[in-house]
């Protein structure tokens, strides 16, 4: 699934953001979306997964709180330095319809359908 002009930036008030412990994983979101981004390049940001019209950056996985997670094209990045960090073995409620989970393997979240996305250096994928 690929997803173009969705899941930008959410306000303010109700945004979460958060990151993994090395750092080379971060998510922003709010009770609609969350998206996360990478410091390394995915096999979603290759040229074959580059969504139809997109002029901008593409790679980062997203979804709403229903239905399945997708490649998102986007010219910012959720990456923030100051995100608080969500530890090795935590896993955490976001925006009321968003568990993340992370490990030393990667980083995995899903919706309140069963649908997400799990993310390493070594393997990404959408489920």
């Amino acid at each position: 699934m690929i997803v173009t002009g969705a899941l930008g930036f959410p306000a303010a008030a109700s945004a979460f953001w958060f990151q993994t412990p090395s750092h080379n994983i971060a998510c922003i979101g709010d009770s609609k979306s969350i998206r996360c981004d990478t410091r390394f390049v995915t096999k979603f940001s290759q040229p074959q997964y580059k969504p139809k019209g997109c002029d901008v950056d593409w790679g980062p996985l997203g979804m709403g709180p229903t239905g399945r997670a997708g490649i998102l094209c986007v010219g910012d990045t959720a990456l923030n330095p100051k995100a608080k960090v969500l530890g090795y073995g935590q896993s955490k409620l976001y925006g009321r319809k968003f568990r993340c989970t992370s490990r030393t393997s990667g980083l995995r979240c899903q919706n309140r359908s069963g649908h997400g996305f799990f993310i390493s250096v070594q393997k990404q994928s959408i489920f």
